[in-house]
Formats: C-alpha cells, sequence, structure tokens
C-alpha cells in the first residue's frame, strides 16, 4: 500500500467518524427541538380546546336552569300557585 493511502486512512478514518457523530447529534437534537415544540403547541391547542368545551358546557346548563324556571313559572302561574307569593 502507499505511503499516502495509510496517511489518509489513518487520519480520514478517524475525522470521518467524529464528524459523523456530531452530525448524527447535531440532527438528533434538531429533531427533538421539533418534537417538543409540537408537543407544546399540542398541548395548548388542547387546554384552548377543553376550555371552549367547559364554556359551551355551562352555556347550556345556564340556558337549560332559565327555561326550566320559566317553564316551572309559567306551571305554577297557571296553576295558581304563586298567586298568593307574588299578587
Amino acid at each position: 500500500m502507499e505511503r499516502s493511502t495509510v496517511i489518509l486512512l489513518a487520519f480520514g478514518f478517524p475525522l470521518a467518524i467524529v464528524l459523523g457523530y456530531f452530525l448524527s447529534r447535531f440532527f438528533a437534537d434538531r429533531k427533538l427541538k421539533q418534537a417538543e415544540i409540537r408537543v407544546k403547541d399540542l398541548t395548548e391547542s388542547a387546554k384552548r380546546e377543553a376550555e371552549n368545551r367547559k364554556k359551551e358546557s355551562e352555556l347550556a346548563a345556564k340556558d337549560l336552569l332559565i327555561k326550566m324556571r320559566q317553564d316551572f313559572e309559567k306551571e305554577s302561574k297557571d296553576k295558581g300557585f304563586l298567586k298568593g307569593v307574588f299578587g
């Protein structure tokens, strides 16, 4: 084997291994950061969606309560139950 080939292999091979290691670390870190950002976005989106559904449920419950109260008052008025109380 020629001397230049031996020198190239002696220095090139370890250099390639070190370079490959650092490149793989770079891309792995980059991919991890992207995944962390994605998780954060999904978590925030899920929290907003849960809060919106909670508010919708509360509004629906309040609307139902108002309707039930109005129905009760109407039935009570029709039957004369509230005459003595309000009038």
